[in-house]
């Protein structure tokens, strides 16, 4: 190895030491705000954030394959589909939950 090729790696190594930290806080934050973004979902309630209804996680739901299930509004057991957005059964409109 080379003397030249010997210091690049020195120095590719220390940019990656350095870069750790600053790796790891994003991942706490990214984690973070998974868990949030997760936090209705948990709770089994999805408000509206237009009307303020509650709207239930659990409930029938039709998905595009035509099953009909009393189900998690997030995927059918039928055919495996998984939605990220559900219809507000106050006003109808579309909410983005995932």
């Amino acid at each position: 190895m080379s003397e030249r090729a010997g210091i690049r790696l020195l120095t590719t190594v220390v940019l990656y030491v350095l870069a750790l930290p600053i790796f790891i806080v994003k991942a706490v934050l990214d984690l973070v705000r998974a868990w949030r973004k997760l936090e209705p979902v948990r709770r089994g309630v999805i408000v509206c954030r237009w009307c303020s209804h509650p709207n239930a996680a659990a409930r029938m739901a039709t998905c595009s394959c035509g099953a009909t299930e009393p189900n998690s509004l997030f995927a059918c057991s039928f055919c495996g589909a998984t939605f990220d957005s559900i219809t507000c059964e106050g006003c109808g409109a579309t909410i983005k939950v995932l």
